[in-house]
């Protein structure tokens, strides 16, 4: 809310409450004397209620309306008031509010005023009276008692929306939701309980209020464990829905966002927090997403914050209510106006691969069923991540060469089609053979020929120029080929004769498997037989790799070896 409605708030409640409070103790303070005992009674039975506020999707419901109906009816408006409003003060005091939002105080206290009145006027324009609460009486103000609760509800929510709307801002706010339905549900149930709490305190006194005082406070119990359970259900299933939705990813980028916004929607976190585990064992964790939510500034804790690197060391699950909650645990908490922080590992066959941290603005903010959610919705989260690079790994490893670390010729033969295909784009492509190579397995056997073939991967790497389009690949056996995007021939020609020098001029060493010293490090140099072409026409893109094919045996292969032939 805005500062400044904040303040007009409380000044219109001290210029109301106080003076209506003073004036109803000069006028009925008589009344109150006479009827100390009683009003106290269900004070403390109203009391005992409001303890067990019930939220359904969003809104608070205080299950006091069976007992506030039949305090009217015996009692009067100005008393029914007065308790409502004590009420009030008991539910937001059990909240724990967060000073910022003390404002609700005042508030609600001047929202229930004004139900109260309202509520009361369409009771006596109805026709009904207070005071006689026989079973005739009662049953001859039906109309005005339906009309009362009537009133108390929809006066009551719609003075809530109408403050929500125009006065907090959220201009989404509907008036007839889930909640609004249950509410009106549970109103219903509870007025047959108020007229026979207010019949049966006619009849037998104090002793109506533990009688009917049990089963309301019982109720209203059932009720808050109902809903609570429905809104873990409501949960559960938002975490179901969230692993299906990240499972069909298959961008790890994608998942984290998705995530980070299920955080925000299950949780009343103000920042989101989420690290990955250091590379190799310190406290140093790595920041996945940091975002201090409502203040719009991104903080990059480069080691992780003093909770998380707990966790990471501990592997359990840290819950902070408050400040003092957190010096007495021993944390030192980093982060601003931070009350609030849950921190929860994600575990991987006994091992920490991450940890999910939020902090609330508010005391109190988090529970067990909180952490228990967490918990569940960050192991989704690391299953499908672990799934993503599994497959990725997958890819990579099925588009690669194991022993030259080079692209294999599969995705070589890919690239070429999808690249050229159905167009008219220059490249080149450079087929290149070592010379002699069958001689190097045979004197020093296969090992070490693996171990040239690879050590010329790296020169090949080193010399084909570092420009996106170009692609380096084995191309089979002792055989490699380099595609060159965007060249001319006589670009092309140059790049094969500088491969093929530095080829000759690299020293390559092995170790000698067949001898009686395989430890023996020898040296030894190649050469290689290199064809070029060039794509000049729109042909058909291999047509041009059998050409650098044909270039190579026929002008360098059979023309001596070591040589650049071009088609």
């Amino acid at each position: 809310m805005n500062p400044n409605y904040r303040v007009a708030v409380f000044f219109i409640w001290l210029a109301l409450l106080p003076p209506f409070v003073y004036y109803m103790m000069e006028t009925t303070g008589a009344f109150w004397l006479e009827h100390a005992v009683s009003i106290t009674g269900f004070m403390i039975l109203i009391a005992l209620v409001s303890l067990f506020p019930v939220k359904i999707k969003g809104t608070t419901f205080i299950p006091v309306h069976g007992v506030s109906l039949a305090v009217f009816l015996h009692f009067g408006l100005f008393t029914e008031i007065i308790l409502t409003q004590i009420a009030i003060v008991v539910v937001l005091l059990s909240l724990r509010l967060h000073p910022k939002e003390r404002y609700r105080m005042p508030l609600n206290s001047l929202i229930f005023l004004c139900t109260s009145l309202l509520s009361g006027g369409a009771f006596f324009l109805f026709g009904g009276t207070v005071g006689a609460t026989s079973f005739e009486s009662i049953a001859s103000q039906l109309v005005p008692v339906l009309v009362y609760t009537l009133t108390y509800f929809f006066s009551n929510n719609m003075i809530i929306f109408l403050i929500r709307r125009y006065l907090l801002g959220l201009k989404n706010e509907r008036f007839f939701t889930e909640g609004l339905y249950w509410e009106g549900m549970t109103s219903l149930l509870i007025l047959p309980v108020g007229l026979i709490l207010a019949y049966l305190y006619h009849q037998i006194g104090l002793v109506a209020l533990p009688i009917i005082g049990v089963p309301v406070v019982a109720v209203s119990l059932i009720l808050k464990i109902y809903h609570d359970g429905k809104e873990l259900i409501d949960q559960l299933q938002q975490v179901s829905e969230f692993s299906q939705e990240i499972n069909r990813m298959t961008d790890s980028q994608s998942m984290y966002d998705r995530y980070i916004e299920a955080c925000c929607d299950m949780f009343p976190a103000d920042g989101v927090l989420l690290y990955d585990p250091p590379e190799k064992y310190t406290e140093q964790l790595t920041p996945v997403h940091v975002d201090c939510g409502i203040l719009r500034t991104d903080r990059v804790l480069g080691h992780g914050d003093e909770v998380s690197r707990h966790v990471l060391r501990t592997g359990q699950a840290v819950i902070i209510r408050s400040d003092w909650d957190a010096i007495s645990k021993g944390f030192n908490v980093v982060f601003p106006k931070a009350e609030s922080v849950l921190s929860v590992p994600a575990l991987r066959e006994g091992r920490v691969t991450g940890v999910n941290t939020l902090i609330s603005f508010q005391k109190n903010a988090f529970t067990r069923s909180h952490r228990m959610l967490l918990d569940i919705l960050l192991n989704h989260l690391t299953i499908a991540i672990q799934n993503v690079l599994h497959l990725e790994r997958a890819r990579l490893e099925g588009m690669e060469c194991g022993l030259t670390k080079l692209k294999n010729f599969r995705y070589f033969e890919q690239t070429l089609k999808k690249r050229y295909d159905h167009n008219e784009k220059t490249f080149a492509l450079i087929l290149l053979d070592l010379d002699y190579f069958k001689q190097v397995n045979d004197q020093y056997g296969h090992s070490a020929g693996n171990d040239v073939l690879y050590q010329v991967a790296r020169v090949i790497e080193a010399h084909v120029p570092k420009k996106e389009g170009n692609v380096t690949a084995r191309y089979g056996g002792e055989e490699f080929v380099v595609l060159l995007d965007d060249v001319t021939p006589e670009e092309a020609q140059h790049e094969g004769e500088a491969l093929r020098e530095a080829i000759e001029q690299a020293t390559f060493t092995v170790f000698n498997d067949l001898t009686s010293h395989p430890d023996q490090v020898l040296s030894l140099t190649l050469t290689a037989s290199i064809g070029v072409a060039t794509r000049k026409d729109p042909e058909d893109p291999l047509s041009i790799l059998r050409k650098a094919d044909r270039a190579m045996y026929m002008g360098a292969k059979n023309k001596g070896r070591n040589k650049v032939a071009i088609y």
